[in-house]
């Protein structure tokens, strides 16, 4: 086992996954608390969208009540989301900078 850490992120996708989770594990409807409120505020939770317009699929208080799977997001939605926390994770773990920090010599 490596004793290199991998540091923790709070992408917007991961958040996504978070709150997907507790949806499911809790009857598979959305309970928005007041701490998962105030994690919102400092972690949005979202996907950018495959086309890049956008977020596609956004936690917000307004679903509280709501059911997750087969409702708010289809299997094919979440495999992709699987996928796209999966290429973040690789990036962690090679030490790339996620989304929106800039490496380029050019600005």
């Amino acid at each position: 086992m490596s004793s290199r850490r991998v540091q923790r992120d709070h992408a917007p996708e991961l958040e996504l996954i978070y709150h997907l989770r507790n949806g499911v594990a809790y009857g598979n409807t959305f309970k928005i608390t007041k701490s998962g409120l105030n994690r919102l505020a400092r972690y949005p939770a979202y996907n950018r969208g495959l086309d890049g317009r956008g977020n596609a699929f956004h936690i917000s208080a307004n679903l509280n009540g709501q059911p997750v799977l087969f409702d708010f997001m289809a299997t094919a939605d979440v495999i992709d989301l699987l996928m796209t926390a999966g290429e973040r994770l690789r990036d962690l773990e090679r030490g790339i900078p996620g989304p929106g920090v800039c490496t380029s010599i050019f600005g």
